[in-house]
């Protein structure tokens, strides 16, 4: 499923890296990828895109409410 939004290795491995956390796995690859799906249609340079999902996920962290509404589908 996530092979088809990378361009090609290089691209897959820079995100690979944003993505990694030492705890909440799970919920961080989810959000990581969803965020990355919707930036990435209007994207014309890919290459900051990885910088910028990973500070929304990160906000995500750092904010519980926020982190709790998107759970409930709220």
């Amino acid at each position: 499923m996530t092979n088809n939004i990378f361009q090609d290795e290089a691209e897959k491995e820079r995100h690979e890296k944003a993505i990694v956390y030492p705890r909440q796995t799970n919920f961080i690859r989810q959000r990581y990828l969803q965020h990355l799906k919707s930036l990435q249609r209007g994207a014309s340079i890919r290459v900051y895109l990885s910088i910028l999902v990973a500070r929304e996920v990160k906000a995500l962290l750092r904010n519980p409410f926020t982190r709790d509404t998107q759970r409930n589908g709220m």
